[in-house]
């Protein structure tokens, strides 16, 4: 079989839920933002494949974060001669010259990132110490910590975890919602973290819904995991007769509607941002239909610089989550250890919502 062949095989899911999504409502098609970075994402994974997503150009861009700069990803012969410059000047010191290579490799600021997410942590569930990320995918970066595995999208989730449950009694959680997963990583910590108390739901657009499905059941097997397949036509999503079967399951956007039962927790992080404020607002009177305890959110305060063409038509500030969420309080925020304070003046907030 030709290597085209096998693609289109592998991605036979792929174009079904596109297909699907041409005819869904507005509401559940991919925004501006998405609608142009999914252009490019589909066409790479048309490519190459599925197989190593975690290392294509598209998904470095849009939904696999690297702690590495930017100088180190695309002139790594800049930043070699930077650091063999800062050795070579410095009366044989090489102690400038690893720190200048620690900042440009990202380890300093991963490093960064793990501290907190460590010192944050407390005895309460989900257990988050011993949990390692997989390298499925192909990662074009992994920081190693101990004997675990960590990627920025990891930590970055393990840090908002933290935070959590400095304000909540995530002993309670069981069931979590999350809208935008990426490719599923928040899925595989709180699977690993217990293999029989939670159970996972992923609704996002098309391709991420179908890399996230292809990441849980390679890091899970396939039988753990209910995918587009499995849902496609069921009238009435039941999480509760979901779970019987399954600990995890992956929707596309349009199938929001047909989901019943209850979850503890909901989780956005960094995607509401890129999308616009009557889709985000559909999204959220689903999340208080279904979410009776938490919500976990990040996303920038200040809203998405509106830099064409990866851009939205109208940002979303701090102040519209507060007030799309109207059946929960806000109980902490923090953009200094939990979130990202960045130079330019928006930053990414990391947000606690209760259930009134």
């Amino acid at each position: 079989m030709s290597i085209g062949n096998a693609n289109r095989d592998n991605l036979a899911d792929l174009e079904i839920m596109l297909q699907d999504m041409d005819s869904a409502p507005k509401l559940y098609q991919p925004t501006q933002f998405w609608h142009q970075a999914s252009i490019r994402i589909v066409a790479e994974l048309r490519e190459k494949g599925v197989e190593g997503f975690r290392s294509h150009s598209s998904a470095l861009q849009f939904y696999v974060p690297q702690y590495k700069h930017v100088i180190y990803r695309k002139s790594p012969e800049v930043a070699d001669f930077l650091i063999k410059y800062a050795v070579n000047n410095n009366a044989g010191e090489k102690r400038l010259g690893l720190l200048l290579e620690s900042f440009l490799s990202g380890m300093l600021e991963g490093f960064s990132d793990y501290r907190v997410f460590v010192s944050g942590d407390n005895t309460q569930t989900p257990w988050l110490s011993g949990v390692s990320e997989s390298l499925i995918g192909e990662p074009g970066e992994t920081l190693s910590f101990g004997e675990n595995n960590y990627s920025k999208s990891f930590l970055n989730y393990l840090r908002g975890l933290v935070f959590l449950k400095k304000h909540a009694n995530t002993n309670l959680i069981e069931n979590i919602l999350e809208i935008g997963g990426g490719f599923g990583t928040l899925g595989e910590i709180f699977l690993k973290s217990d293999k029989e108390k939670y159970f996972y739901v992923n609704c996002d657009v098309p391709p991420l819904a179908f890399i996230s499905a292809f990441y849980l059941k390679q890091v899970f097997g396939d039988a753990a995991v209910a995918d587009y397949r499995v849902t496609r036509n069921m009238q009435t999503i039941d999480i509760d007769e979901l779970r019987k079967n399954f600990r995890a399951v992956v929707l596309c956007g349009w199938q929001l509607p047909r989901v019943v039962g209850d979850v503890d927790l909901f989780v956005n992080f960094i995607s509401f941002q890129e999308m616009e404020p009557d889709v985000v607002q559909n999204y959220i009177h689903h999340v208080q239909r279904l979410t009776r305890r938490y919500a976990l959110i990040r996303n920038l305060r200040e809203g998405m610089k509106k830099e064409p063409p990866y851009t939205v038509e109208r940002p979303i500030v701090r102040d519209d989550y507060v007030r799309y969420f109207s059946e929960f309080d806000l109980v902490a925020s923090d953009v200094d250890i939990y979130g990202e304070k960045y130079i330019d003046g928006f930053h990414s907030d990391t947000m606690v919502f209760r259930r009134k």
